[in-house]
């Protein structure tokens, strides 16, 4: 068993098959582990030598990896009532657990029944699992902290969410595209766990059709004082009245409102939310300079991740005030598809009275940077010179997918001056062979994920320079490489254990001229 063991604190197996024998002898070596994602993975579970209790002889895993695992992901598999009892028992100390995308009968908890021909082998029945998890809630400390559950894509219904919120007191949920609930069940839920005070995180993106402003009141007026977290994406539209309440949240650490065109964020005092960080706002495509302004000076280096992706109508303003309002904090900017920013916002300029604007480029703590997309950004902004941007030391995600005039020297450049950087996305771009064998070289030690679609000149060598130097890749894309063939592909392939994404749509072909009008007239939209 590797030495590592020890000291990993997250380990995910999402979509990765793996030994069940070996998985369970790493996981008795993973004393230390608090995070574990086997989202995809039911191999793990249909094996025939598969997890199973006797696997686990002696309360091993209970004495080691159960001590302090607190998150478990067990998204888009077929489980059985068994599966996930197991699962429990041996980490008894779990207060995150994913359970999205799986399929549930929820058939006991309606009048309606559905006939058991209606039913298949992998439904998990939903009042099962509510037992078995009040029953591992009753034997754990009142202290310990209730559980986050999340069932995102579930057909879950309201009665279903009453029958879970009259059983079990919760700390977080999240029912992200869960189209079956109205504003009854969301009502109802949020009015059975309002009296424990205990909600700290709320998620509701993308609802069904049956939601309005009424849910959102309830959510202010239950749960405004307590929530930390609070997602509502693509939420319909709701009454002006309704705005003015946002002020509510005295407590919040992170505010997803990406799509809801209908919640309009002017007039908002920003200076009451004394813990907000986190803020996303993607989508609002009529968010304008002077309401960007009032947000980003009211929460003055409070900030450290903003996403402000499709806001078409901001220009380099912002950016310059990101610049001196977020100096101090901002970690994780994205910002693709943003028409209005220019090179200036980035390298920053004089004014006409002798003024300097700094840029994006002298924010010293930014990890993640997304400006894919931003038709009038050119490499020249992230070329050395002009002068090395202050924040690529520490810059960890780059994706500057589709920008104009990436040459060659540029991204060499960002390789030697970004030397930690574990996401690379330089999609269409004029690379060539020997530009990724130079990066792949200067990355070797953080490189984890790259984008290269669309990069015409690469070669089946590029492959063999990847392969070389980045022998822990996880991700790659090399669709529409025209020049790299489909024997490079299945060698690439063989010789890469840990490649879990792997795309390579119409590389080592001649892409048909209708397709590629038709991906590029789209990308330039």
């Amino acid at each position: 068993m590797p030495h590592w063991a020890f000291f990993v604190r997250r380990l995910s197996f999402g979509n990765v098959a793996i030994n069940p024998q070996l998985f369970t002898e790493l996981l008795s070596n993973s004393v230390n582990l608090q995070s574990l994602d086997l989202s995809g993975n039911s191999s793990l579970f249909s094996h025939p030598f598969g997890m199973k209790p006797d696997m686990f002889g002696n309360d091993l895993c209970r004495e080691t990896v159960g001590r302090n695992l607190r998150k478990l992901s067990l998204a888009n598999l077929s489980l059985t009532e068994g599966n996930v009892a197991l699962m429990l028992d041996l980490f008894p100390l779990i207060d995150d657990l994913d359970l999205s995308g799986c399929m549930f009968d929820f058939s006991d908890s309606t009048t309606d029944r559905r006939s058991a021909t209606e039913l298949t082998p992998q439904c998990l029945s939903f009042s099962t699992i509510l037992h078995i998890i009040h029953l591992r809630n009753s034997k754990r400390e009142i202290s310990e902290q209730p559980l986050v559950l999340r069932l995102n894509s579930t057909d879950i219904n309201d009665l279903a969410l009453s029958a879970l919120g009259r059983t079990l007191r919760l700390r977080g949920i999240f029912l992200d595209n869960c189209r079956n609930l109205t504003d009854w069940g969301i009502c109802d839920f949020i009015t059975s766990q309002a009296p424990f005070k205990c909600m700290r995180e709320f998620s509701f993106g993308h609802p069904g059709p049956d939601v309005s402003g009424r849910a959102w009141t309830t959510i202010v007026t239950e749960l405004g004082d307590e929530l930390t977290f609070l997602r509502l994406s693509k939420w319909p539209k709701i009454s002006q009245r309704c705005h003015r309440s946002l002020e509510n949240f005295r407590s919040i650490r992170h505010i997803d409102f990406s799509l809801s065109l209908s919640i309009n964020i002017s007039g908002v005092h920003w200076q009451g939310f004394n813990h907000l960080t986190a803020l996303n706002l993607s989508g609002h495509n009529y968010l304008t300079d002077s309401e960007a302004s009032a947000f980003i000076s009211g929460l003055r280096n409070q900030l450290n991740y903003l996403d402000i992706s499709c806001c078409t109508h901001l220009s380099d303003n912002t950016l310059y005030q990101l610049s001196f309002h977020q100096y101090d904090s901002l970690e994780a900017l994205i910002a693709n598809w943003c028409s209005g920013f220019t090179n200036a916002g980035i390298l920053g300029c004089s004014t006409e009275d002798g003024r300097y604007l700094p840029g994006i480029s002298s924010l010293k703590r930014l990890k993640t940077l997304n400006m894919s997309d931003c038709r009038h950004i050119t490499g020249f902004a992230f070329s050395f010179p002009p002068l090395p941007l202050c924040f690529s030391k520490n810059l960890t995600s780059l994706k500057l997918a589709r920008v104009s005039l990436i040459k060659g020297h540029i991204v060499r450049g960002i390789a030697y001056s970004a030397p930690v950087l574990e996401v690379l996305d330089i999609a269409r771009s004029d690379i060539d062979d020997h530009t990724v064998e130079e990066i792949s070289a200067k990355l070797s030690y953080h490189l984890r994920e790259l984008n290269v679609s669309g990069c015409e000149n690469l070669t089946d060598k590029s492959l063999c320079h990847l392969s070389a130097n980045l022998p822990f890749l996880r991700a790659l894309d090399v669709s529409f490489c025209p020049n790299i063939t489909q024997e490079g592909i299945k060698a690439f392939r063989e010789i890469m254990p840990y490649l879990s994404d792997f795309k390579c749509l119409y590389s080592g072909m001649s892409v048909p001229c209708c397709l590629l009008f038709s991906r590029l007239s789209f990308l330039e939209l």
